[in-house]
């Protein structure tokens, strides 16, 4: 078993996963050779203001684009050589996984989905995550990739089992504790916003993969009932 999973993860990549690694990595050596940390304070990711829609599309002092559109570019600067290799690694075996389950087109809108997605909830439930400057999401965007991935393989294997109630027992044990300590007055300290900013995109990928399963049954069931 391990030396197949080690065969599946290790393998060449479908297309769409090449392209990002190749496109990340060459952005990289390019932020590198040109301007360095520079290039995260001009195209990295400001967690959007969310009290007003205006805030999207105004320009924060030394950036270089709009917020809306930082939440696409901080996908494709890191802070150094191992944050590269690293993502560069994980997605490689993510999208190894991931992008033959999904089909190309929709692997690749859930990449850049997550790094949209991930902005936000940063902005929206971790904000004392967002006062160090602007970020770099490309992690964010895996993870959330990865969550809509273990969403859709668990549910194939509870199916299998005969266990659908007990992915929904954690699902519903999960939300309940994250909007149980979300409500808690004065929130989340910086040390609990900080271990939860990628587990967070694991949760939200995984909601929304489940989100459209759901929707698919209920449009096949009333197909199938109209017909």
């Amino acid at each position: 078993i391990v030396r197949l999973t080690k065969i599946k993860l290790f393998r060449v990549p479908p297309v769409g996963t090449l392209i990002l690694v190749s496109l990340t990595m060459g952005a990289f050596v390019v932020q590198t050779f040109t301007g360095g940390l520079r290039w995260v304070q001009l195209y990295g990711a400001l967690p959007p203001h969310l009290n007003h829609l205006s805030a999207l599309i105004r320009t924060e002092p030394g950036q270089a684009l709009p917020v809306w559109l930082t939440l696409l570019t901080c996908l494709f600067v890191h802070g150094s050589w191992s944050h590269i290799i690293g993502n560069t690694v994980a997605g490689w075996m993510i999208g190894n996984v991931a992008e033959r389950r999904f089909g190309t087109p929709w692997f690749l809108l859930a990449y850049f989905a997550g790094g949209v997605i991930g902005g936000f909830g940063v902005a929206w439930l971790l904000p004392g995550w967002s006062g160090a400057g602007p970020r770099n999401g490309a992690s964010l965007a895996w993870c959330y990739v990865l969550g809509g991935y273990w969403a859709l393989l668990s549910l194939d294997v509870m199916r299998r089992e005969h266990r659908v109630w007990l992915l929904f027992s954690l699902e519903a044990a999960t939300l309940g504790w994250l909007g149980w300590r979300l409500a808690v007055p004065g929130g989340l300290s910086k040390l609990e916003s900080a271990l939860l900013v990628h587990p967070l995109a694991i949760v939200f990928g995984w909601l929304t993969a489940r989100a459209l399963t759901a929707g698919i049954s209920l449009r096949k069931i009333a197909y199938e009932r109209g017909a």
